[in-house]
């Protein structure tokens, strides 16, 4: 009867260390996560406040062009126009659109981005990175060819 007690006990404490250690990696992990959905947060933000300017940007020389094309454009609006671009700025550039992805570029890298959790919110968050974004960036990459054209055309 010692030696089973003795057994029983080492088994014990045994499970009781492998309890207490995934308890421990458990906790670790949710405050990786924590940390994950923070900077993701924080990146999200930061490009709203991105989002704002650039929509300003684009609304501003959308006024411009309908104002020249309206025949309402006034040497007081010409001279209005921003400081360090030129009044035919919407003519021959587009306004880009780069949010930061470098978080969550970082978190597929190094495969972080497997631990947030519910799985909806991955499915979320990689929508609005991936599908969003991209289909943005086509939009832009067919204005940059429209305005090179343009460009050209007004040169002959």
């Amino acid at each position: 009867i010692k030696y089973t007690l003795e057994f029983f006990v080492i088994v014990l404490g045994i499970s009781v260390s492998f309890l207490v250690q995934n308890i421990r990696k458990e906790k670790e992990l949710d405050l990786k996560r924590e940390l994950i959905i923070r900077n993701l947060l924080n990146e999200l933000e930061s490009n709203n406040e991105y989002i704002t300017k650039t929509k300003d940007n684009f609304f501003r020389e959308f006024d411009y062009v309908n104002g020249l094309l309206n025949n309402s454009l006034t040497k007081k609006k010409i001279k209005e126009y921003r400081k360090n671009y030129s009044p035919l700025n919407p003519f021959f550039s587009v306004v880009s659109f780069r949010p930061s992805r470098s978080i969550y570029n970082s978190l597929v890298n190094d495969g972080s981005f497997n631990l947030i959790e519910p799985p909806t919110l991955k499915v979320l968050i990689d929508d609005v990175y991936k599908l969003n974004y991209n289909s943005i960036e086509n939009i832009i990459e067919l204005e940059k060819e429209v305005a090179k054209e343009e460009a050209q055309f007004s040169l002959l």
